[in-house]
């Protein structure tokens, strides 16, 4: 069951026996790599500055001969560009009434010799729940928000993701199934832009519609009496060696190449924390809580990622 309108309560929140699940899809590697919220990167406004990037022209054989080089040929200048983003806020409100915290004997469905109630905490519980989603809707905020610039306090801004960003480095896949081609055009055009994805730090993020893909692109099945499948976690390209990791936040038709070396969670910390948990005012025998959250992406030069777009499911 998903969340519920309200406060948690004895009806709508009873006690049940046996080993806590959490069921879905619920990993969250990207944030993972990030850091955390322990390895976000402070930031002092809500809007922030993500970089301050410039471009040369294209090299050529540029001479002068010795007159012309003797006079004034007229001066060039190179124009820098301000790249930014900017920060969200998130926030889950937990109520737990006085008498669902109470009472944690009463079961529902089964009678109480069939086990324990693994929850003896109902409002602990509630916070640690709400926390889940919360991570949850910062992982695919950071791969698959779409850009809104806070201009007023009324304006919701949203986090510009890694799949946004990237404009410099994107493949459309023709609707076709994942190919090394396609794979070789994306990495060729990164390199051509200036992508370093041989640093080490270059991460392939897919979800499993593209997990399989890779697998059946670029896998070398060994014969064995007593082994089965192939597991492609690494791919080797003309230009670097990029890990493959799965999450359940990316589309199924797309996929990211990150350079996790210049990405990082950006905070606006709110009296010095980046993540609030405090006490609402009561209107009533419950607890409220809030748990309050202002984060965005940093993702350095987007012309170090690349994407692959439309690809068959």
């Amino acid at each position: 069951m998903a969340s519920i309108a309200g406060p948690s309560t004895t009806s709508n929140d009873p006690n049940y026996l046996g080993m806590l699940f959490l069921t879905g899809q619920n990993e969250r590697p990207f944030t993972a790599m990030l850091g955390g919220i322990g390895g976000a990167k402070p930031v002092n406004t809500v809007n922030y500055p993500l970089n301050s990037n410039y471009s040369l022209n294209a090299a050529s054989q540029k001479t002068q001969s010795e007159d012309t080089a003797a006079t004034s040929s007229g001066s060039t200048s190179y124009a820098r560009v301000q790249a930014e983003n900017t920060i969200q806020i998130m926030k889950e409100e937990i109520d737990s009434t006085y008498a669902n915290q109470s009472d944690v004997s009463t079961l529902a469905g089964l009678p109480n010799w069939m086990g324990d109630n693994p929850v003896t905490d109902k409002e602990a519980q509630q916070v640690a729940l709400h926390l889940e989603q919360m991570a949850n809707d910062l992982e695919f905020s950071l791969i698959q928000g779409t850009y809104v610039k806070k201009t007023a306090s009324n304006v919701n801004s949203k986090t510009r993701g890694m799949l946004e960003a990237c404009t410099s480095n994107a493949i459309d896949g023709g609707a076709i199934a994942l190919t090394s081609t396609i794979f070789d055009s994306l990495t060729k055009t990164m390199a051509d832009n200036g992508a370093n994805l041989g640093n080490g730090q270059c991460v392939v993020f897919v979800n499993s519609s593209q997990k399989i893909a890779i697998t059946d692109a670029y896998k070398l099945a060994e014969r064995s009496t007593n082994v089965g499948g192939v597991n492609v976690e690494t791919i080797v390209t003309n230009f670097g060696n990029l890990g493959v990791v799965y999450t359940p936040q990316m589309p199924q038709d797309e996929i990211l190449v990150a350079d996790m070396s210049i990405v990082s969670l950006a905070v606006l910390p709110y009296k010095g924390q980046a993540l609030v948990l405090e006490d609402l005012a009561k209107d009533g025998a419950s607890d409220r809580q809030m748990l309050y959250l202002q984060a965005g992406l940093d993702y350095g030069l987007e012309s170090k990622h690349g994407k692959i777009t439309n690809l068959a499911v």
